[in-house]
């Protein structure tokens, strides 16, 4: 009892020294960074783990903010360095700094670890403009996701300066009846400029999730290639912890080697967009909880875009002959782009 004892207090004696080795050391590197007159943006959740989709959202945040707002410093903070710099943040941040949020799909309890860092924010920076960048809500129904959901609700509606981008419609309608200030914007992701890669496209390329969002009918779709030729990918990267510095690349990579293909069939949502950004012909299932299709329905589609459709699963033979012989149309350039405008005004606000 008195060994367990003791070596409980040599462990909270080492994390009190590791905290104060970790602010002292974010203070330092905070300090480098800001001017007493400097206008800055915070962007703080930003993903540092394998999953390209969510890589590039936090490159099309930074790209957004750069193109957008160049009189200010924009300092990130990613999801896992932001407990070790929240006291020097909280010393550090002005009032009329602005911080941005990541968006995407993880508004919920399925990844409560952003979650969890997004009400920590909130709590914690209540003078300044918070935006959660264009996300899609989805809390679940067990009697303990209900719990969070009213919590997270809570917790957000106490700050008058939130405002929270919805990126499709279904999450647009639910969060406007519950929070204060809600607007319609694109992905993030889709800010992005075309892609032209110089290559010769070949073959056909299944980009299929094998998480708990993969599609009911992806099964089908493995079934139906079972005995005919394709490649077989995934928007993971083979790094598991991503440096920002090598993040540009790895999301790059992924869309030329989806460029690289006479068609691509996915129920990844940001496969989706990488196809589009890059004039890729793509053949779309919906995931688990609908947010490709709504993605779809709500921007792409009504974009003059002929070269990305939702398979019919019924008729996966014509479908894939019609469309690996497509020519991708140039309609779509900046129609989806200026959508993005009301952002801007929010953040100028």
């Amino acid at each position: 009892m008195i060994k367990r004892i003791i070596n409980f207090i040599k462990r909270r004696f080492k994390n009190i020294i590791l905290y104060y080795k970790y602010y002292k050391e974010s203070k330092e590197y905070l300090k480098s960074f800001i001017g007493d007159d400097e206008k800055i943006i915070w962007f703080i959740g930003s993903a540092h783990y394998d999953n390209i989709g969510d890589l590039a959202i936090s490159e099309s945040t930074i790209n957004f903010l750069k193109d957008n707002f160049k009189n200010y410093k924009i300092i990130e903070i990613r999801l896992c360095d932001y407990y070790r710099y929240l006291r020097a943040m909280k010393k550090n941040i002005k009032a009329n700094d602005i911080i941005v949020l990541q968006g995407g799909g993880n508004m919920g309890y399925k990844y409560f670890d952003a979650e969890q860092n997004r009400r920590s924010v909130i709590n914690n920076f209540k003078n300044n403009q918070i935006i959660i960048f264009p996300s899609t809500i989805d809390y679940g129904n067990t009697k303990r996701e209900k719990k969070e959901f009213k919590k997270s609700i809570y917790i957000y509606n106490k700050h008058k300066k939130l405002t929270i981008c919805a990126r499709e419609g279904k999450s647009y309608n639910i969060m406007k009846k519950i929070y204060r200030k809600v607007i319609f914007v694109p992905d993030i992701v889709l800010f992005n400029n075309f892609l032209f890669f110089n290559q010769k496209r070949k073959g056909i390329c299944l980009c299929l999730r094998k998480d708990i969002e993969k599609s009911n009918l992806s099964e089908k779709v493995i079934k139906y290639f079972v005995d005919k030729t394709c490649q077989y990918t995934d928007n993971v990267s083979d790094i598991k912890k991503v440096e920002i510095d090598d993040r540009k690349k790895i999301v790059e990579d992924k869309m030329k080697e989806y460029a690289s293909y006479e068609l691509v069939i996915t129920d990844r949502l940001h496969t989706m967009i990488f196809c589009y950004i890059t004039k890729t012909p793509c053949l779309f299932l919906d995931n688990l909880n609908g947010k490709v299709l709504r993605v779809y329905n709500d921007w792409i589609k009504d974009s003059s875009c002929n070269y990305i459709k939702k398979l019919d699963i019924n008729n996966i033979e014509n479908e894939i002959k019609e469309f690996i012989n497509i020519k991708p149309d140039n309609k779509a350039e900046n129609i989806i782009k200026k959508c993005f405008e009301k952002l801007k005004e929010c953040m100028e606000d």
